[in-house]
């Protein structure tokens, strides 16, 4: 998506050109996180920034994140990065928190629908 479009529907752009991001969705996590520490580090940091708020690139950022020194991850995430950084040194921690959290909040839908009861009003006589 290029940063003008991004912009018009208020989302991220992807720190990458899209010719450099077809390698990531074609890899699974472990290759995608290899390419990744082939680029430098305020570019991981930016990348880690993209995921972030993409519930299902949440792991893969935190793994990108945990390759950056606490330095690059303050200058890309801002006021969030002493909460990125404590996250991504404990990867698994935090994502078993997470889904914790996320079912004890999720929640229970009850349902009273039941089968129809037909109720005859006519009087007998």
């Amino acid at each position: 998506m290029s940063r003008v479009l991004a912009e018009m529907l208020n989302e991220a752009a992807c720190p990458l050109p899209e010719e450099q991001l077809a390698p990531y969705s074609a890899k699974g996590a472990v290759d995608t996180l290899a390419i990744a520490n082939t680029l430098p580090e305020e570019r991981r940091a930016e990348l880690a920034r993209f995921c972030y708020n993409k519930t299902h690139l949440l792991e893969l950022s935190l793994r990108i994140a945990a390759t950056c020194e606490y330095a690059a991850l303050d200058k890309v995430f801002g006021r969030i990065a002493p909460q990125v950084f404590e996250q991504s040194r404990e990867v698994d921690k935090t994502l078993r928190d997470l889904n914790k959290t996320a079912f004890h909040e999720r929640k229970q839908v009850i349902s009273l629908a039941g089968p129809a009861r037909v109720v005859d009003t006519e009087d007998e006589e």
